[in-house]
């Protein structure tokens, strides 16, 4: 078997350098190249959600774009589940802390494919580690070049609690994606209260 998630080589934490040197920007590079090719990609390779269900990604991903912004400035949010709600399980400590840039790059890539404006990473209070490394790796992407080409402002916050997250108005009347840490990898192809972690990447 062939480790993806948690290859050695890319357990760099929020070393921005280090991961690029991993081979890190390579999805986020041809999902700018090719926007429109993000989601037939993930439909090629097969993609589905690991949460028990296996509902295909790039369904999920397709009814999100076709879906207009919320309105009143509101726009689309990519909502990145860090926080572990699931018993005995213990992947999104492991990813958030040691492949920070792999969650972050994925949900770059999700946000240039539905067209998003903001991107929330939603991490469990109690991990500390989880929350100092992707606060530390979302700071590195500041004024990155790739981060200019998404049509990123590089403004980082972190929130408390119900802040993370914006007043839901109704499922039906939302254009949210919500996904497990565990699904937001980049593609090669082209707790009740928690804490967010929250890049001000605007996807074009």
């Amino acid at each position: 078997m062939t480790a993806v998630l948690t290859a050695e080589a890319i357990q760099v934490g929020p070393d921005l350098a280090a991961w690029f040197a991993a081979g890190g920007g390579t999805g986020l590079e041809r999902a700018l190249a090719d926007p429109a090719g993000i989601i037939p990609a993930l439909e090629s390779a097969g993609l589905c959600g690991l949460g028990g269900a296996g509902f295909p990604t790039h369904r999920k991903w397709t009814a999100v774009a076709a879906q207009p912004p919320f309105p009143g400035g509101g726009g689309k949010w990519i909502i990145c589940n860090g926080n572990e709600d699931e018993p005995g399980t213990f992947k999104d400590r492991f990813l958030l802390s040691r492949t920070p840039h792999q969650v972050i790059e994925g949900a770059l890539i999700g946000a240039i494919a539905v067209r998003a404006n903001r991107i929330v990473l939603y991490v469990n209070p109690r991990e500390a580690a989880s929350v100092d490394a992707l606060h530390a790796a979302s700071a590195a992407w500041r004024g990155h070049p790739l981060l200019v080409r998404v049509g990123g402002e590089g403004r980082f916050e972190r929130r408390e609690g119900k802040a993370a997250h914006p007043r839901r108005e109704g499922r039906e009347r939302r254009a949210d994606a919500a996904e497990q840490c565990r699904d937001l990898r980049p593609c090669d192809a082209h707790p009740g209260p928690g804490r967010g972690v929250v890049p001000g990447a605007r996807p074009r």
